[in-house]
């Protein structure tokens, strides 16, 4: 191995910690509670706190679904579309994390901060 092979290898592995301390730095940037956002055909329907327990029905020209929040993670829980792929879904808690029901053009998706949990990996 010559020099500037272990000068290559320093600057990779520069370049590789700078972008993930960067990336941490941008993601991090949102503090605050958790909040689940319900958006139908793209328009934001609702944005509840994820710490509030909530049972909510979303409706939409295609049919609706209910939504329920307890424990910190909010799913849905029943659906009259034809797969119901929302519910197996299973809820969400971390920032970054969706439920999508295609027939009904639901989303709801977790906003807020992303250091709030440790993921897997890191357990």
């Amino acid at each position: 191995m010559t020099t500037w092979d272990k000068v290559l290898i320093a600057m990779i592995l520069a370049a590789f910690a700078a972008s993930f301390l960067l990336v941490r730095a941008v993601i991090g940037v949102a503090d605050g509670p958790l909040v689940a956002v319900v958006k139908v055909d793209g328009v934001v329907q609702e944005r509840l706190v994820l710490s509030k327990d909530v049972n909510l029905v979303v409706t939409s020209p295609a049919g609706s679904c209910r939504l329920t929040i307890e424990d910190g993670a909010a799913r849905i829980v029943s659906a009259d579309c034809p797969n119901n792929l929302c519910i197996t879904q299973g809820p969400i808690d971390r920032a970054g994390e969706l439920i999508v029901c295609l027939p009904h053009r639901v989303v709801v998706s977790v906003e807020g901060s992303l250091t709030d949990k440790i993921d897997a990996v890191v357990q």
